[in-house]
C-alpha cells in the first residue's frame, strides 16, 4: 500500500475508480463516492508533486445533516419524484470527504482585434397614401458604419480544474464557484477524522481543460475592450499550479435498489444531488 500523511494509506475503489485515504487498521471500508464495500489489499497509487492546498471544514458532520433534513422538509425539490421517495429510502450517516482540483494561476499576454461603430444617417423619400393622395416625406435613417480596431491586454487568471474519480463534472460546476479565499497550505491535522481522495489525473493532463478556462478568462477580459472582438491571440507567460483539496459532505441513499447521493459543500453549505424521477438534478442556493 502507498502510505500517505499521518501513517494513512491509498485505496482505489474497483467500482468507481476514486482514491481515497483511509486508516491501515481497518480491514474493509466503504467507498465514500459510491457506497461499495471495499476489501483492503494492496493498490500502489503515485506520490504527487507541487504544493499543496486545502480549504478545511467550516461545517461538522451535524450542521451538514442539518442543511440535508432542511432540504428533505422542502416538498418543492421532491416534485416529479415518485411519491415514496422519503419513506422508503435509506440514508447513511455521510461522510466528509476531501476532493482534489488542480489550481492553475496564469500570467497571460494578449493581442487582439476587433471593431467599432460610428452611426451614420442618411435621408430616404417616401411615397405614402393613396394614388392621388400621394404625399412625398423624408425621414432620417440610421445606420452603423465598422472601423477596425486593435490592442494588447496583460491579465493574470485562475482556473480550478476537477481532478476525481469520486465527484462529476456537473456535480463539481453545481456546487461551485468554491472559496478558495478559505485556502490555508495543507497539513495533516486538516485530514483527520476525513476521508482524502487522492488526485485522478497528474497536473499535465488536466493542463488541457486548465488552458481552456484561462484562454476564455483572457478572450473574456479582451471582449471589454471592443464592442466587437474578432481575433484574440494569447501567449501564457508563466503558470502557478497547485493541489487543493476541497470539502464535501457526501450522504447517499437507496431507493429500489439504485444508489443516489446528495453533497452538501463543506465550507458554503451549497447542496446538489440525484434523485428517481424525471427531473435528477437538485439544486440548493
Amino acid at each position: 500500500m502507498d502510505v500517505t500523511r499521518g501513517g494513512l494509506v491509498n485505496y482505489r475503489c474497483p467500482n468507481c475508480g476514486a482514491t481515497q485515504t483511509f486508516n491501515p487498521a481497518l480491514r474493509s471500508l466503504s467507498c465514500a463516492f459510491c457506497g461499495t464495500q471495499l476489501v483492503v489489499k494492496d493498490d500502489p497509487v503515485a506520490g504527487i508533486a507541487g504544493e499543496r492546498f486545502i480549504v478545511p471544514f467550516a461545517l461538522d458532520h451535524a450542521q451538514a445533516r442539518s442543511i440535508l433534513a432542511s432540504w428533505l422538509k422542502n416538498r418543492g425539490v421532491l416534485d416529479f419524484a415518485p411519491r415514496d421517495v422519503l419513506s422508503t429510502s435509506q440514508f447513511d450517516e455521510g461522510m466528509g470527504v476531501y476532493v482534489p482540483y488542480w489550481h492553475y494561476t496564469c500570467a497571460v499576454s494578449s493581442n487582439w482585434t476587433g471593431r467599432y461603430g460610428q452611426t451614420q444617417y442618411r435621408t430616404d423619400v417616401v411615397t405614402r397614401g393613396k394614388k392621388g393622395k400621394q404625399s412625398v416625406q423624408a425621414r432620417r435613417v440610421p445606420y452603423t458604419l465598422w472601423f477596425p480596431t486593435s490592442g494588447q491586454h496583460a491579465g493574470e487568471h485562475g482556473a480550478l480544474v476537477l481532478a476525481s474519480y469520486g465527484v462529476t463534472p456537473a456535480e463539481s460546476d453545481a456546487l461551485g464557484p468554491y472559496p478558495l479565499e478559505h485556502v490555508r497550505p495543507d497539513v495533516a491535522d486538516y485530514h483527520s477524522g476525513f476521508i482524502t481522495e487522492e488526485p485522478a489525473c497528474n497536473a499535465e493532463k488536466a493542463w488541457e481543460m486548465g488552458d481552456y478556462l484561462i484562454r476564455a478568462q483572457e478572450s473574456a477580459a479582451c471582449r471589454q475592450m471592443t464592442p466587437v472582438l474578432d481575433t484574440v491571440n494569447s501567449t501564457i507567460q508563466r503558470c502557478y499550479v497547485s493541489l487543493v483539496w476541497m470539502p464535501m459532505w457526501i450522504f447517499g441513499y437507496r431507493y429500489k435498489g439504485t444508489r443516489f447521493r446528495l453533497i452538501v459543500e463543506g465550507c458554503t453549505g451549497k447542496l446538489y444531488g440525484t434523485r428517481p424521477g424525471l427531473m435528477d438534478r437538485l439544486k440548493r442556493r
